[in-house]
């Protein structure tokens, strides 16, 4: 009777222990946290346009309890001629298929002001997003993206790769 109890209370911290040890992880991925950015799919698609883009920032954050990668700086695709459009930033997976997630947008006068020879207004081209810093980790990732308007989609790969256990970014040649 003694030994069952023993294998009971074995068996209890034992599914405790790997609880504590798997939480983090698992909720992570299930509770989306406000500010979170969120995961958006999209066919399979083709590199299918040029898009002009600067990273200003990519550095921690934490919303609420969960771990993130904050990144902000601007995009447009000089196929897409209005201002009326959408940024999303896609990070691609070993698998060679990119995650889309959406940013917040910015506005950004500057980036039109010192970009005037285009000759458009991209005032929109502004961006934040937040991604869950789970999802990057333990390897690198090949950043990109799409700009969408009410007519048109363009999705352009970068050649910057982010590493997602220190946070730094290189470029690829």
């Amino acid at each position: 009777m003694n030994h069952k109890k023993i294998i009971w209370h074995i068996s209890l911290i034992t599914i405790f222990v790997i609880y504590l040890l798997s939480a983090d992880m698992i909720f992570s991925d299930i509770i989306h946290v406000p500010g979170e950015s969120n995961q958006k799919t999209f066919a399979p698609f083709p590199d299918t346009g040029h898009v002009l883009y600067n990273i200003d920032e990519i550095s921690d954050k934490t919303l609420d309890w969960k771990e993130m990668v904050y990144i902000r700086g601007w995009a447009f695709s000089p196929d897409i001629f209005d201002n009326n459009f959408s940024v999303f930033i896609t990070v691609q997976q070993e698998n060679n298929i990119p995650v889309v997630f959406e940013t917040l947008q910015i506005k950004r006068p500057d980036v039109t002001i010192n970009l005037k020879t285009i000759g458009f207004n991209v005032d929109n081209s502004g961006f934040e997003t937040t991604i869950p810093r789970d999802y990057l980790m333990k390897r690198s990732h090949r950043l990109g993206f799409i700009i969408k308007n009410q007519t048109s989609v363009v999705y352009s790969p970068t050649n910057l790769v982010i590493n997602g256990s220190n946070l730094s970014y290189q470029v690829i040649t």
